[in-house]
């Protein structure tokens, strides 16, 4: 209960609980759970609740160990990126982005459009970057 659990009502009046409910791990669906009011330890009423356990869509994205790609002015790096669904419903990929690139480097992710990854399910991705030779040192922060 996420309010007061003993509460006093009037006669011909009524009361409001609020019931908060999680669900653990690996339950979908619709379930069903028993509520009892007890009046003064004597009278007791059972409510039959069901509960509608919906999927949920999350997806985490790891890389390097370090969390750096070190790539040398005209050459390529390349990295292993892993995408886990670590939701409770299957998804589908439509695409990857990169923001913050620097001027003279590319970066290259392989097409996942309708790639589906089942929930609980990960996938091993190539990251390729390259810079150009008139690339200078320096250290950018990409998302």
């Amino acid at each position: 209960l996420e309010s007061a659990s003993s509460v006093s009502v009037a006669a011909d009046a009524s009361a409001v609980w609020t019931l908060k409910a999680v669900a653990s791990e690996g339950s979908l669906g619709l379930l069903e759970r028993v509520v009892t009011v007890t009046h003064d330890s004597i009278i007791s009423q059972n409510l039959t609740l069901e509960f509608d356990v919906q999927e949920q869509a999350s997806l985490s994205l790891r890389g390097p160990l370090d969390g750096r790609i070190v790539v040398q002015s005209g050459n390529e790096a390349s990295v292993m990126l892993t995408i886990e669904n670590d939701g409770t419903s299957n998804i589908t990929l439509d695409t990857f982005t990169i923001a913050g690139l620097p001027g003279g480097v590319n970066a290259l992710l392989p097409d996942v459009d309708g790639y589906l990854i089942e929930a609980g399910a990960t996938y091993n991705v190539s990251f390729n970057v390259s810079a150009s030779a008139a690339t200078s040192a320096r250290t950018d922060a990409l998302s």
